[in-house]
């Protein structure tokens, strides 16, 4: 009687076996490409800085205790810049082009900054 349990199992195994090969098949044949095929790629830069020159602050008119813009030039010309005066804040004011597409002016609204909290300037810039 074993072994006939043991030929019985031995049959079930095989029949299994010859199943999941059929499915697993039956899974990877459904793939179809066009005849152009397709790509590929990978690769890598390296990510260079810019160059802040000539950082100027302007006050505020109506009250001198609160800056009222700071501008520099930013080399080689970016087209998004933000910046702000300030370590712990979190805020950054955007910055727009003045005389050049390299010098950006960054304008902080009426008396949000003063001169006093002003401990570090923060230029984030992207072309």
């Amino acid at each position: 009687m074993k072994r006939f349990n043991r030929k019985r199992r031995l049959a079930l195994s095989a029949l299994l076996a010859l199943v999941v090969a059929v499915s697993g098949a039956a899974f990877t044949a459904a793939n179809t490409f066009s005849a152009g095929g397709g790509n590929a790629g990978d690769g890598n830069a390296a990510i260079s800085g810019f160059d802040i020159t000539g950082v100027t602050y302007a006050l505020q008119a109506s009250d001198p205790t609160y800056l009222g813009s700071v501008s520099f030039t930013v080399t080689p010309a970016a087209s998004d810049v933000r910046a702000k005066v300030n370590a712990a804040s979190t805020t950054y004011v955007t910055c727009t082009p003045t005389t050049s597409s390299t010098t950006k002016t960054c304008a902080f609204a009426a008396s949000t900054q003063t001169v006093l909290g002003a401990d570090n300037l923060r230029v984030i810039a992207g072309s």
